[in-house]
């Protein structure tokens, strides 16, 4: 998969009409760094199945930013391996393009609990 530069008006736009969908995600841009390379996304509450389609969108919009994607979960309260896979995969496309995929730390117990059981291997921040 080859992504397109998006703006953030574009991913902006995403999170403003997931708002109005019936499992949304509570996700917000919560900074770029000052250099413009970094986007710090943030999402909230339970992150399932039920959602998946919507955060699929929102990672790929995210991506297609063309900046490094920082990931802050600390106000998730759940996540399944659904969200994990999800995750994983976006961590892998940005590797292909050449861009860092990070998850803040501290996560909260339940979400590393859920990641660990994945077994699959994502980033976090160093601390």
């Amino acid at each position: 998969m080859y992504l397109t530069q998006a703006t953030s008006g574009e991913l902006l736009r995403c999170l403003e009409i997931s708002g109005g969908r019936q499992n949304p995600i509570p996700a917000e841009i919560s900074s770029v760094d000052d250099n413009n390379t970094t986007c710090v996304l943030g999402l909230a509450g339970e992150i399932d199945i039920r959602c998946a389609a919507e955060l699929k969108n929102i990672l790929l919009l995210a991506l297609k930013l063309g900046k490094n994607l920082q990931l802050n979960l600390s106000a998730a309260s759940e996540m399944d391996i659904t969200a994990v896979q999800l995750l994983w995969a976006a961590a892998a496309e940005a590797e292909r393009e050449g861009r860092e995929f990070v998850l803040d730390v501290p996560l909260p117990q339940a979400i590393l609990a859920c990641i660990s059981m994945s077994c699959l291997n994502l980033r976090t921040m160093p601390t």
